[in-house]
């Protein structure tokens, strides 16, 4: 959660006891629940509570790889051949 105190300037005042403060806050939540829990489901197995830590961050800066929400598709120009040999 990211807070910012700031000053009204709309009227001015002529000591700055008088000013009028706002308060915003901006609540950041993950990108999406079910993402960060397919990553925490990959990293179970490891033992070491460091070496999670360390694999979570990385997963978690590359998470739209694991982002299941929506359909995604991936064009390749690759064209498959079967080597058959002599045969025709």
């Amino acid at each position: 959660m990211h807070s910012c105190l700031l000053s009204d300037t709309s009227r001015e005042y002529s000591s700055l006891s008088s000013q009028r403060h706002i308060l915003n806050t901006i609540e950041l939540e993950p990108k999406s629940s079910t993402t960060s829990n397919t990553i925490d489901k990959l990293i179970t197995h490891i033992k070491s509570v460091q070496d999670q830590q360390q694999l979570r961050l990385i997963l978690q800066q590359h998470m739209k790889i694991f982002d299941i929400s929506k359909v995604t598709q991936a064009n390749t120009h690759i064209q498959h051949t079967i080597n058959t040999g002599d045969s025709l």
